[in-house]
């Protein structure tokens, strides 16, 4: 899972190691880059890619996030 800006530029990297298995799973996002440093408010986009084996349609996704303090 990646936080994207709305210019594109990607902002943090919350991708967990590889090797999980199946099942649900929760990931945080506490508002900060991958520098540490907090992101000004506005609107971001989460983008998930899930790895399958048949590379099946349906294992990308994108949606906005509002971050606010």
């Amino acid at each position: 899972m990646e936080v994207f800006d709305l210019s594109g530029r990607q902002v943090r990297d919350l991708s967990t190691s590889p090797g999980h298995l199946s099942g649900e799973h929760h990931i945080s996002w506490d508002g900060q880059d991958d520098g540490g440093r907090l992101l000004p408010p506005g609107i971001y986009l989460f983008h998930l890619e899930l790895d399958t084996d048949a590379k099946a349609s349906g294992t990308r996704f994108t949606w906005p996030v509002h971050l606010v303090y």
